[in-house]
């Protein structure tokens, strides 16, 4: 026979006796056994230079020799190679790696022009071939700083204006 419902046995709070579920937005993911993971892309104006930090991680039953690959895409055709590297590795330990290259011209992203690039992030096994993960993520092209008194976007100095609205 089914077991009884009980409200002892949710995780999520019930309604002071009734049987009751959480209340919201659930959400699942999953991923791959072998995944990229926290991609994070940086970009430099000032250095005319695109880099790439991401982690690896293995949830395969054993360790695994993988190929990583970053393209950088624009309008679904890709542009450059970011870079590539062959690793080992190890059960639940996830492997930090990073791509840097030049970029002497990208299209920079403006208010007036968000313009959207994408960083591809292809896990094949290094022995067959077979793709294990391929992972996108959007990014513009972009950098703001301070140097000195004033701000900076993308090359360009930001002139702030301050206004004041009496409060009601």
């Amino acid at each position: 026979s089914n077991p009884v419902a009980s409200s002892a046995y949710l995780d999520a709070p019930g309604l002071h006796g009734k049987i009751g579920l959480a209340v919201g937005s659930v959400s699942l993911e999953t991923s791959p056994a072998v995944a990229a993971d926290d991609i994070l892309v940086a970009t430099s104006v000032r250095r005319k230079s695109i880099g790439a930090r991401l982690s690896v991680v293995n949830h395969r039953a054993a360790p695994v020799r993988v190929r990583v690959k970053a393209t950088v895409h624009e309008a679904r055709r890709p542009l450059f190679d970011l870079g590539e590297q062959t690793v080992d590795l190890a059960l639940d330990r996830p492997l930090s790696l990073a791509f840097e290259q030049p970029w002497e011209h990208p299209r920079l992203w403006s208010q007036a022009d968000p313009h959207l690039y994408v960083l591809a992030v292809e896990i094949t096994d290094a022995a067959t071939g077979a793709r294990l993960d391929l992972a996108r993520t959007r990014f513009g092209f972009r950098e703001s700083w301070i140097a000195g008194p004033k701000l900076y976007f993308n090359g360009i100095p930001v002139k702030l204006k301050a206004t004041t609205t009496p409060a009601t």
